[in-house]
């Protein structure tokens, strides 16, 4: 008995060996391919995550590329033409909001393909489209008041792109690229702006001005010129504490040659007359700059700078009567 005893004892302890050896076995082959499972889940993680990477990065240029075009289109005037006449030989010339929008568009999309380009010089990363951007107004109601709270940024979206990134895996993203360019008061300058020239009260300051002080033995020039500063700074009072409105007079003379300028208004792509002579006369030629000091604008080469809206007037100051009347309100 106890031979047999030993003999089952020994046997018992055999087969139970072999079944842990089995064990260890399979368990080491699982988990080397659970490992080959979550390399290759790794692997695909991290071309996803690089295209993730690539869409924040447009999606930034976007913004970078709509708050450098608003800094120019502000600087000429609201257009893609390089100097924009709001007033054209005593005309109202504003640029409507398409030709605000149509400039924005145009300028920061040009941008926006450069920087695409140099993305796509990238290795396993391809951008197509994303080359035509669009800025929304949030519009006269929201901005054409003196407290710019609800007017200081607008979208900028980019639409039909794709963006395709190739690794250990693919991965690739077909919808627009959209952000709010803030801050930014690029409209609500411009609605100010257009909220005055609307009514063509920076002539009426003027003309007022000028009949206030038409019996004075001054020149007719000084008299313009005064005038001039008196209208710019009642333009001045349209703004917040922020804004800084300079007018310079590009016609000290006040003679009429002033107004022989090409000043009319440029077309929107896809997307004078004369009074009779009494009292003072001449030609006024004048660049209002309106300066935002409350926020700076991400520009070219990583410097920050502030709007400046630059817009010129031309008009003929004539027939203001010699008699004084209370100021235009």
């Amino acid at each position: 008995m106890r031979g047999v005893d030993i003999t089952v004892i020994g046997l018992v302890v055999f087969l139970g060996a072999a079944a842990i050896f089995s064990w260890v076995i399979y368990q080491v082959n699982l988990g080397t391919g659970r490992a080959g499972e979550t390399i290759g889940d790794i692997r695909t993680g991290q071309t996803f995550a690089k295209m993730e990477n690539t869409k924040r990065v447009l999606i930034e240029d976007v913004l970078f590329s709509t708050h450098q075009a608003s800094l120019l289109v502000a600087s000429q005037g609201g257009s893609y033409v390089p100097q924009r006449y709001w007033m054209c030989a005593g005309q109202l010339t504003i640029p409507t909001e398409a030709e605000v929008l149509f400039a924005l568009s145009n300028i920061s999309s040009n941008f926006m393909r450069t920087y695409i380009e140099g993305i796509n010089a990238e290795k396993g990363t391809t951008v197509e489209g994303y080359g035509c951007l669009y800025a929304y107004d949030p519009g006269q109601s929201v901005c054409d008041v003196k407290d710019s709270s609800e007017c200081e940024s607008f979208p900028a979206t980019a639409t039909k792109g794709k963006i395709s990134v190739k690794g250990d895996g693919e991965a690739s993203y077909q919808d627009p690229l959209q952000g709010e360019a803030a801050p930014n008061r690029f409209f609500w300058i411009y609605h100010r702006l257009k909220g005055v020239f609307d009514k063509n009260l920076f002539m009426v300051w003027v003309n007022a001005d000028v009949r206030e002080h038409c019996t004075e033995p001054t020149l007719n020039n000084v008299k313009i010129a005064n005038a001039i500063q008196a209208a710019c700074e009642r333009l001045q009072e349209e703004f917040d504490g922020y804004v800084e409105v300079t007018c310079t007079n590009l016609c000290p003379a006040a003679d009429m040659d002033c107004l022989n300028v090409p000043c009319q208004a440029p077309s929107v792509p896809e997307a004078c007359t004369t009074a009779s002579m009494q009292g003072v006369h001449g030609g006024m030629n004048v660049e209002i700059s309106v300066k935002d000091m409350k926020y700076n604008i991400p520009a070219a080469g990583g410097s920050m700078e502030p709007l400046v809206w630059n817009l010129m007037v031309v008009s003929e100051v004539a027939g203001v009567e010699h008699r004084p009347v209370d100021t235009v309100k």
